[in-house]
């Protein structure tokens, strides 16, 4: 079963209240934008193919 679509602006308003943070209605556009970008980034994480092979580095080292 495929899960719905993403909703930025539902998920930021759900969150704010579960954590009693008030986001001024001039801020959430630019929360909800924000969210997108993340969820639009985290799709290309989660949509990567991994073979069987496939396991996690252990150390992560910049080059």
């Amino acid at each position: 079963m495929t899960p719905p679509p993403f909703d930025a602006e539902t998920y930021a308003r759900q969150a704010a209240a579960l954590i009693a943070l008030p986001i001024a209605p001039a801020h959430l556009p630019g929360v909800v934008a924000n969210l997108q970008t993340a969820a639009a980034m985290a799709a290309l994480v989660q949509d990567w193919p991994l073979g069987v092979a496939d396991e996690p580095a252990p150390v992560f080292v910049a080059k």
